[in-house]
C-alpha cells in the first residue's frame, strides 16, 4: 500500500497542472499573455503534458474544455469545504454555474452532430440552469426556439442575463418550475432531459411528463450516468453526480425505461465526443 503523503504530492501536482492548463486555455480565450513570466513557465507546463498546440483548438472547443475544467475545480473545492452537506444542486456561486452552463452548451452540438434535432425546432430543456445550453441549442438549430424550466432561483436570475445578452428573448423563454407541474398546450419537437441532475425516484414522473409534451415524431435526449469501467473514475463521478442531486442511471437503465414510457426506436447515440457523457434518444411515434 503507497503512503498517502506520497499519493497527496502525486494527486496535488496533477491538480496544479490541470489548474495550469486551464489558465493557459483561459488566456487563449481571452487573447491575451498576460505576465510574461508566467506565460513562459504556463507554455513549460502544457509542453509538459503534451497537450499538442493549444492555439490550434477551435472556439467552441476551446471555451468547452475552458469552462469544464472550471466548473470541475470549484465543485471539488466545494466538496472539500463543505462535505457534510447533503446532495442537490445548492451552487450559488455565479462563477460555477456560469462555468457550468457554458460547459453544457457542448451538449446541443453533440446532439445536432448525431442528426438529432432540426432548424425550426421548438425545444425543451429540462432544468436549464444559467440558459448555456438553451442558447446553444438555438445557435446549432436556427429559427428553433427554447422553453428552458429550473426551480434553482440563483440560476434562473442569471438565465435571463444571458439571454438578453445573448439577444435571444424572442426565441428563449426561461420558467421558474418543476417540470412535472410545467403545462404546454403546443407541444415539442426536442426534449433535453439530464437524468444524471434528477433525483432516480423522480425519473418515471419526468419521463412521463415529457412523453405528454412532445409532438408526435418528436425526439428525446437522455443524459444517463456513464459508468465507467476504471474504478476510480467510476468512484469520482458516481461522488459528484449524487452530489449534485442526480441519479447513477446507466445508458442500459435509462434504455429500458424511456421504451416503457412509450417512445420509439430507443437506443444509445453513438459516441464521438468525450467520454464522460452519455446520451439516450428516443421517438414519439407519430
Amino acid at each position: 500500500m503507497e503512503d498517502v503523503g506520497i499519493i497527496v504530492r502525486r494527486l496535488t501536482l496533477q491538480a496544479r497542472a490541470l489548474g495550469a492548463l486551464a489558465a493557459r486555455i483561459r488566456l487563449d480565450e481571452l487573447g491575451v499573455q498576460g505576465d510574461a513570466a508566467q506565460w513562459e513557465h504556463l507554455s513549460r507546463v502544457v509542453e509538459c503534458l503534451d497537450v499538442g498546440d493549444l492555439s490550434e483548438l477551435a472556439p467552441d472547443r476551446r471555451a468547452s474544455l475552458s469552462a469544464s475544467i472550471r466548473t470541475g475545480l470549484k465543485q471539488i473545492l466545494e466538496l472539500v469545504e463543505e462535505p457534510q452537506r447533503m446532495g442537490g444542486w445548492t451552487h450559488t456561486d455565479a462563477a460555477l454555474l456560469q462555468a457550468q452552463g457554458s460547459a453544457s452548451a457542448d451538449i446541443a452540438r453533440s446532439i445536432q452532430r448525431a442528426g438529432v434535432g432540426r432548424s425550426g425546432a421548438r425545444i425543451l430543456d429540462i432544468g436549464c440552469g444559467v440558459a448555456g445550453l438553451s442558447i446553444a441549442f438555438c445557435t446549432e438549430f436556427p429559427d428553433a426556439t427554447v422553453v428552458g424550466v429550473d426551480l434553482w432561483a440563483p440560476a434562473l436570475e442569471l438565465a435571463r442575463r444571458n439571454v438578453a445578452v445573448a439577444g435571444l428573448d424572442a426565441r428563449i423563454d426561461v420558467v421558474e418550475t418543476a417540470i412535472q407541474d410545467y403545462r404546454d398546450d403546443v407541444g415539442f419537437d426536442l426534449i433535453w432531459l439530464p437524468a444524471i441532475f434528477i433525483p432516480a425516484v423522480a425519473i418515471d414522473d419526468v419521463l412521463n411528463t415529457a412523453f405528454e409534451l412532445i409532438r408526435p415524431g418528436g425526439e428525446i435526449v437522455v443524459g444517463a450516468f456513464n459508468d465507467s469501467p476504471d474504478a476510480l473514475t467510476n468512484a469520482l463521478d458516481a461522488l459528484m453526480t449524487v452530489r449534485s442531486g442526480g441519479s447513477l442511471l446507466t445508458a442500459t437503465e435509462i434504455i429500458a425505461k424511456v421504451n416503457g414510457v412509450g417512445f420509439a426506436d430507443v437506443h444509445e447515440i453513438d459516441r464521438q465526443w468525450s467520454p464522460m457523457r452519455r446520451l439516450v434518444t428516443g421517438k414519439r411515434a407519430r
